[in-house]
């Protein structure tokens, strides 16, 4: 009866194990490059983002910087603009409005919200400043869209949490703690969740529409996207990056068409990622 007594106890306690290791590991996968878009050597050597048209089928990539590049790729990354565009602002935030059938930018230093319209081509023409002026948390933060909820995403370095604004005139602003590399909301203290911070991007977050993974950020130290369910903050995806991918303390990091990008510096040129 003792011995019987014992192995129950025993398995009950493996049962609890496993499910306790389930609970604090996060899905992994590897990400592989499976697009290019190559840059001008004009320009910062910065990039800020990538978007998708997908209607035009589309990619617009813009780099940082008032007088720097922005191009426009075919969904093969073919370069099909025969002159250099200029953004004219200094973008951080970009990306393409179902709604307005504009692309969208925010800038640098909290210095307006832009849109451009497109010609019949999908080449951007007619800049003019929308009615936002505020929104944006840091001077350098890149904003990420949520088609679906017309909302813009912000990340704060400083707190590890995200904010998310209402496009139609930011009103009203929902904040959301990301525990930062944690599948387990009490598995990780404040203290070590803020030593953690200097692992990230500084300014960019992603959003991907996944549900239970809409938030993306790049951890430069690991090398590696994570994804973070937006209603609880908790880490719920890790994706592995090959050793030569190239990741950057700032800007350089995007997300569109299901693609996780990566602006190359040296190279000039953004790589897209998709799982395998």
């Amino acid at each position: 009866m003792t011995q019987l007594c014992l192995f129950i106890a025993l398995v009950a306690l493996l049962s609890v194990d496993i499910s306790a290791q389930e609970k604090s590991d996060a899905a992994s996968h590897t990400l592989q490059k499976v697009i290019s878009l190559k840059m001008d050597r004009a320009g910062s050597t910065d990039a800020a983002a990538v978007a998708w048209h997908p209607v035009q089928k589309k990619y617009y990539a813009a780099q940082a910087g008032a007088n720097a590049p922005m191009m426009v790729f075919d969904e093969k990354g073919k370069k099909i603009t025969a002159t250099d565009l200029k953004a004219g602002v200094d973008v951080r935030g970009f990306w393409y409005n179902p709604a307005t059938r504009m692309l969208q930018v925010t800038t640098a230093g909290n210095a307006g919200w832009y849109e451009y319209a497109l010609n019949e081509r999908g080449i951007p023409e007619n800049r003019r400043r929308m009615g936002i002026e505020t929104g944006q948390q840091d001077a350098q933060a890149v904003g990420a869209y949520a088609t679906k909820l017309n909302s813009v995403y912000f990340f704060d370095p400083a707190t590890g949490s995200v904010e998310s604004r209402l496009l139609s005139g930011l009103a009203g602003a929902d904040k959301i703690k990301l525990r930062l590399g944690s599948a387990v909301k009490d598995g990780v203290g404040d203290e070590e969740l803020t030593k953690r911070k200097s692992n990230y991007n500084q300014t960019t977050i992603i959003y991907t529409g996944i549900s239970h993974a809409e938030i993306g950020l790049l951890n430069i130290a690991d090398k590696q996207v994570e994804l973070y369910d937006v209603e609880t903050g908790l880490e719920t995806e890790v994706l592995k990056l090959p050793p030569s991918a190239s990741v950057s303390a700032s800007l350089n990091f995007s997300y569109s068409n299901n693609i996780y990008w990566l602006y190359d510096k040296a190279a000039k040129e953004w790589g897209g990622y998709k799982a395998k």
